[in-house]
């Protein structure tokens, strides 16, 4: 296996950087045996991304728990496949190291980091700065014989507002252990959490107005069970950030014993369930109009503080619009007119603002971003 100098790391940072991958959806790892007695196995590392994206997956490093960490690009075969969603799809990266010897028994935490998430998560602060970082313990021991859990891959990425989103798991353990699963807190690398604000759900209160679960006949869930993690049901458009963590038990002389695990750690991609479209596809006037797409838009985009809102559709009509910061802190609200309805906001801190439309039943939210 080929080595990394500290120079070699050092470029394929920067050039990560550089790049500013701001293209992935999720990602894990797994490890399955090949030979139990001679300690080897073969390392996937699956990662979830944008089809639109140009930057391809790989350029980040991977630390096998021993040894000098390897630029995983170098290493690996390179396998992709699409899986469809609908009318949209999510390009699934696999790299696979083949042959991979364990010096011996032990405990072994595999982790993989690249920079950088996608842009404009809801709840991980300045997410297109935050390496993406994923990690899995193996236990190497010939007797035990044992390889990670298994994850069948992201059933769906895609949620809508106002609706119930199912995140089916497909776990399962190539061992027949019996497993447990559990929300974790994202991570940016080893023993160092993303700057999280919470589960999706709790975010996601803090911008709606009298939220309700799909049926509205009580306030929204996010759950988990054994076999899937479902959302009843966003109330807002975003991009919310989730890890999952698969833990591996084993009963040994009459106890469990717990062995390893794999994390997940994917993104919920919710919809506007008006006009069908994520809130990053309205930031400007620019983008090519949807038929029926009320008018909107805000310019400029970004901006110093100062700009203004246009509608131009009688839809909205004795609108409210409402502007919050990523925390959900309530900036502004007023009434709005059909026509340029100009907004300045000099003493508000640059990042992302959110500025939610509704009249009745209808809502749109545009994303502003503030220099």
């Amino acid at each position: 296996m080929k080595k990394l100098s500290i120079v070699g790391i050092l470029l394929a940072i920067f050039l990560s950087f550089a790049a500013q991958a701001t293209h992935k959806y999720g990602g894990q790892i797994t490890a399955t045996a090949q030979s139990c007695q001679s300690n080897r196995y073969t390392i996937t590392v699956i990662s979830y991304e944008d089809p639109g994206s140009g930057v391809e997956f790989g350029n980040g490093i991977l630390n096998l728990g021993f040894g000098d960490p390897i630029a995983l690009s170098e290493e690996a075969d390179n396998i992709k496949e699409i899986i469809k969603d609908g009318d949209d799809s999510i390009r699934v990266s696999k790299l696979l190291l083949k042959d991979v010897t364990f010096p011996g028994p032990g405990e072994y935490t595999i982790a993989y980091r690249e920079f950088n998430r996608n842009a404009d998560v809801v709840n991980i602060r300045n997410s297109v700065n935050t390496p993406f970082y994923v990690e899995s313990k193996l236990i190497v021991d010939p007797l035990l014989c044992n390889s990670t859990p298994q994850l069948l891959g992201l059933s769906s990425y895609l949620a809508y507002t106002n609706s119930t989103f199912t995140q089916k798991l497909g776990a399962y353990d190539p061992d027949g252990d019996s497993l447990s699963l559990e929300l974790v807190v994202p991570e940016q690398d080893t023993g160092l959490p993303a700057d999280y604000l919470g589960a999706p759900l709790d975010i996601n209160l803090r911008y709606a107005d009298n939220p309700t679960n799909a049926e509205g006949t009580g306030l929204p869930t996010f759950e988990l069970d054994t076999s899937a993690l479902v959302w009843d049901a966003p109330n807002l458009p975003g991009d919310f950030a989730v890890a999952l963590r698969v833990n591996e038990w084993r009963k040994i002389d009459g106890e469990w014993m717990q062995l390893g695990y794999v994390t997940l750690d994917f993104t919920i991609l919710v919809q506007d369930t008006l006009n069908n479209i994520s809130h990053t596809d309205i930031i400007t006037s620019t983008a090519e109009e949807k038929p029926n797409q009320p008018k909107v838009r805000l310019y400029p985009n970004p901006n110093e503080g100062q700009f203004t809102l246009e509608i131009n559709d009688d839809l909205w009509q004795e609108s409210t619009a409402t502007l919050h910061n990523v925390l959900g802190q309530e900036i502004d609200r007023r009434p709005v007119l059909l026509g340029e309805n100009r907004y300045s906001i000099p003493e508000c801190q640059p990042g992302v603002y959110l500025l939610t439309l509704r009249r009745g039943s209808f809502q749109q939210v545009v994303r502003m971003v503030k220099r």
